[in-house]
């Protein structure tokens, strides 16, 4: 008896709908004996290999007893373990043993495994676990979190809370500003809301807590009929000068 193997379609992970997608897969080939398509049982023995000749068996024989083979199809669910396809090539060999036949035949050659086409996208899942090549922090990332590299890993991050509001009625507080001939520090007198705590009521400097951009505004209404200037300046240097309204 003379059997040829013809492999028609490989590698259809087998799923079950709201179940976890396990390491099994289905095997689905065609089987002549001679130039006859087969029809009956087989018994049949498939390994994994690394290569298409020799190497090492990957994981242990997978055996089915009893196949049915109806037109040389035949349709098999294989499973060597989640181990075994880590994303290298990997060939399958098979051996059959037709009812009635005592001794089993390997097939040859070899059938290679390939992905079919979501599986090419699936092969990359293992990206994932890094993020421009580098690694995630084992710590879960908990909601409102951010990923920050810390040099080794990416971690969890909690991002500060950085808003504050300041008013002042009447006349503020003015200090002069060091080295700066005829400029003025406003300090405000209300401190509406301070999220974070880094503004300084006191002195009226706000402290970033983290390096970034922060977003600023400010306005000013002079009550004499003459243009104010109102300056937004991190000492020594201008961030933006704004004419403030005049009324009166």
């Amino acid at each position: 008896m003379r059997l040829i193997l013809t492999t028609l379609l490989c590698w259809m992970l087998a799923a079950t709908a709201m179940a976890a997608v396990g390491s099994e897969f289905t095997y689905q080939s065609f089987l002549c004996n001679g130039t006859a398509p087969l029809d009956g049982t087989v018994d049949l023995r498939a390994a994994c290999f690394p290569t298409a000749t020799g190497g090492t068996q990957i994981g242990a024989t997978a055996e089915r007893a009893a196949v049915p083979v109806s037109g040389g199809v035949f349709s098999v669910v294989l499973d060597f373990g989640s181990s075994a396809f880590p994303g290298a090539d990997r060939w399958l060999e098979v051996a059959v043993k037709p009812a009635g036949v005592a001794a089993f035949t390997t097939l040859a050659p070899r059938q290679r495994v390939t992905p079919v086409p979501y599986a090419l996208l699936a092969a990359k899942a293992d990206q994932a676990l890094t993020l421009s090549g580098l690694p995630l922090a084992g710590s879960a990332t908990a909601v409102g979190q951010l990923l920050r590299y810390n040099g080794t890993a990416w971690e969890p991050y909690t991002p500060p809370v950085v808003a504050f509001k300041t008013a002042s009625i009447g006349f503020p507080r003015l200090i002069a500003l060091p080295g700066q001939i005829g400029r003025m520090a406003l300090i405000p007198d209300i401190e509406q809301y301070d999220l974070g705590g880094n503004f300084d009521e006191a002195t009226g400097v706000f402290t970033a807590p983290v390096a970034g951009i922060y977003h600023f505004h400010a306005s000013a209404v002079s009550t004499f009929g003459t243009l104010a200037t109102l300056l937004l300046q991190p000492s020594p240097y201008l961030v933006r000068g704004e004419d403030a309204l005049a009324s009166g």
